[in-house]
């Protein structure tokens, strides 16, 4: 009869077997906690016996973590600002460095910008302003211009429609 895992039986399986997911060095483990070996610890993940809710855990966290995009670039945002400030101190040594870290950043913030909805760079289109609409208008204007009715009928409906009133 095979012998039980010593890791599987420990009282700190869950905490060895997140540190396992999260990559902390069999040696490491050995040594923060009583009664394991390496070649035990290289057993258990080996073998499959890592408990599957730490494992679809350390899954959802990697998913969320990849899908924060708005935390990596603040993070990016952060080594970019302190290598402006290290080429602000060091000007001497590479003034360039400074331009293309203030450059960086703002890109980074443009990006960011984009991505929260505070920049939009779509174009826009002004239809009262096309040469098409003015067209249209003059056409519609001087049909109603000959009908006392559709005029009044035209003018009824916009107000309504302006008020709220419409359907």
């Amino acid at each position: 009869m095979p012998r039980r895992c010593s890791i599987c039986s420990h009282e700190s399986r869950d905490e060895i077997d997140r540190a396992l997911v999260r990559g902390v060095s069999t040696y490491a483990l050995e040594t923060s906690y009583s009664g394991l070996s390496r070649s035990a610890l290289e057993r258990h993940g080996r073998n499959g016996h890592i408990s599957t809710r730490v494992l679809e855990a350390a899954g959802a966290e990697e998913v969320r973590g990849a899908f924060d995009v708005v935390a990596q670039l603040k993070s990016i945002n952060l080594v970019c600002a302190s290598i402006l400030q290290e080429a602000r101190d060091n000007q001497q040594d590479n003034p360039d460095l400074a331009l293309r870290a203030v450059d960086r950043l703002h890109r980074q913030v443009e990006l960011q910008s984009r991505l929260l909805g505070d920049l939009d760079d779509r174009p826009v289109v002004n239809i009262m302003a096309s040469p098409e609409w003015i067209e249209v208008k003059q056409v519609i204007f001087g049909a109603l211009e000959q009908d006392d009715a559709a005029y009044d009928a035209v003018v009824r409906a916009l107000e309504e429609g302006l008020n709220g009133n419409g359907s």
